[in-house]
């Protein structure tokens, strides 16, 4: 059985780290297998909500997006199909860190310059929820320069309990 400490803690305030109440329960009889962190590699990502999308000036593949991050605006370069103004979506400045521990940077796309990513799902290390292929849709509910990690609870761990 896998259960999330942020839900178990919902129901019983467990004054324990999850390592110490996984040693608790294997001494009493419930074996604690594993725990999981499934996105503790992320590190730097933010809501993003997609302002302005047009294609790329010199690539009819590609476009360009301008993501307001709660203050500043950046510019970013994307070949997903998926995207439309107004969307909220993930997005990782240069120097955060996506699930498969890539540093993201600055980027030029034909004279283009991309700076940091908006993010799939499995860039985020959440293949399993995206239901379409392309930049992760964030729910509308979400602000721009919000911290990802918490907006979406992915600071969880699962306990793996046999």
């Amino acid at each position: 059985m896998r259960i999330s400490w942020k839900w178990l803690n919902e129901f019983c305030k467990i004054p324990l780290s999850p390592e110490e109440a996984a040693e608790r329960l294997t001494v009493t009889g419930c074996e604690v297998e594993s725990i999981e962190r499934p996105c503790s590699a992320l590190k730097g990502l933010i809501v993003g909500k997609v302002e302005k999308l047009q294609v790329h000036p010199e690539r009819s593949d590609l476009f360009v997006a301008e993501v307001e991050l709660g203050g500043p605006r950046v510019q970013c370069v994307t070949a997903a199909q998926n995207l439309r103004e107004g969307d909220t979506v993930p997005y990782g400045a240069p120097g955060s860190v996506i699930a498969d521990g890539t540093v993201l940077g600055k980027r030029i796309f034909d004279s283009v310059v991309s700076v940091g990513m908006m993010l799939s799902a499995e860039e985020i290390g959440l293949p399993g929820i995206a239901d379409e292929f392309g930049i992760l849709r964030l729910p509308a509910g979400l602000t721009a320069g919000e911290d990802l990690i918490k907006a979406l609870n992915l600071d969880d761990c699962i306990l793996e309990i046999s």
